[in-house]
């Protein structure tokens, strides 16, 4: 079969997470990075007798590394993930090619899949399209734990079954066994996947890593759209939203970049449980996106382009004359400004404080991962509201005074992650 010329690259070995901090801690990559350069080639495509999409050119430059995506005649793709396994994705009415017949097959448009994190199931929602919100037959997070409507009422009609976890023990493999899905979703680097894998390899079900989050650009885990797409042939879609996305952030780019520097903010960005402060080094990715956003970082000389932690000494010294903090949990863990007196009894003295001016993210800020160029959008109304008169955050809320009204507390503590 002649191959079609396409070929995303990614790393030989993909990022794997050493000493990783608590899932709470893990995802800071909460906006997306304005596209500096992009390089855009040309897409001639044909239709099949079925009307499905072939190929004939790159849709658009690759900016994540961790996974890669061959296209080849027929709708026939090699999908390799963030640790390098490889499934060969055939349309159900092709044949498989003579020369990858090596490779485990699964056919497509998968029907059923398992998704071990709600952010993938987030960038499902960026494709729009029911089929796909169909194919959901099981998650780990509990339906009232969701705040996305279609997953809601898929969860209610009994379409969507929830399989209990946690970051250390093993997943029920007769529940997944039960449900025979095509595919299965998981995180990559938590203990109950390395346990569930070799599992999955004795029943023979079709398993791919998702490192999303590891990406080195809020841009490139953005691009993952296009990996869950491949499984649906739904990509050349998944190519024009994403586009759709980056014009947006370009768009902001332009009305932040002239911003004199006197005129940002100081902004600091922290999440403390039981004493403990994280922060991003000065080169992370959420660092250089405030950045973008019209604001001034306040640990912009830490080094470190990950978590870190520091004292609270240094915490207070640095960020008490911050004129924002974005403070990383949702609504939901950091509910009003009591709770964070408690965790930061300093607080108080906190200009952000003071002002009115400290931010938590709205529940489901997680979930609704494909919407990164509304909440980049939230940042810069946060930072510079002159320059989007009138908008409503979306995904961010003033921490409050009280928490009278707002949503149930999550008592286990921390922010970040669902």
């Amino acid at each position: 079969m002649k191959k079609i010329s396409l070929r995303f690259k990614t790393r030989e070995t993909a990022l794997k997470p050493q000493n990783r901090p608590p899932k709470t801690y893990l995802r800071f990559v909460w906006f997306v990075p304005l596209v500096l350069i992009i390089f855009l080639s040309s897409c001639a495509k044909n239709k099949n007798e079925d009307g499905q999409s072939k190929y004939e050119g790159s849709l658009s430059a690759m900016n994540a590394k961790l996974f890669s995506i061959e296209y080849m005649a027929d709708g026939v793709k090699l999908v390799s993930d963030s640790e390098g396994n490889e499934l060969l994705l055939v349309p159900r009415e092709a044949a498989v090619p003579v020369a990858y017949r090596d490779k485990k097959v699964v056919r497509t448009p998968i029907q059923r899949a398992f998704f071990m994190s709600t952010t993938h199931v987030g960038l499902l929602l960026a494709l729009e399209n029911e089929h796909v919100l169909d194919s959901i037959a099981a998650v780990m997070s509990a339906e009232d734990d969701w705040t996305i409507q279609p997953i809601i009422e898929r969860f209610k009609r009994g379409q969507i079954q929830y399989i209990p976890w946690t970051m250390q023990t093993s997943v029920n493999i007769e529940a997944v066994a039960a449900l025979k899905p095509d595919m299965v979703f998981s995180s990559s680097g938590y203990e109950s996947s390395t346990k569930l894998f070799p599992k999955l390899d004795e029943l023979g079900m079709s398993y791919m890593e998702v490192s999303e989050f590891l990406e080195e650009s809020n841009e490139a885990g953005l691009e993952w759209i296009k990996f869950f797409a491949a499984f649906y042939n739904l990509d050349e879609e998944a190519g024009a939203i994403y586009e759709k996305k980056c014009e947006r952030l370009r768009t902001l780019s332009r009305m932040t970049s002239e911003i004199p520097e006197d005129k940002k903010p100081l902004v600091a960005f922290a999440n403390v449980f039981q004493g403990n402060v994280t922060v991003q080094g000065g080169e992370a990715t959420t660092a250089k996106e405030l950045e973008k956003a019209g604001g001034r970082y306040f640990l912009e000389k830490l080094p470190g382009n990950v978590n870190v932690r520091i004292s609270m000494e240094e915490f207070f010294s640095k960020a008490k004359d911050a004129d924002i903090l974005m403070y990383n949990a949702m609504i939901n863990w950091m509910p009003d400004k009591k709770a964070l007196a408690e965790e930061v009894p300093l607080i108080s003295e906190f200009k952000s404080f003071k002002n009115n001016k400290i931010y938590v993210q709205s529940k489901g800020y997680f979930m609704n991962s494909a919407a990164l160029d509304v909440k980049f959008e939230d940042v810069v109304s946060i930072f510079h509201p002159e320059l989007l008169p009138d908008r409503e955050l979306t995904f961010y809320t003033v921490l409050p005074d009280s928490a009278l009204g707002t949503e149930p507390v999550d008592t286990n503590g921390g922010g970040g992650a669902e």
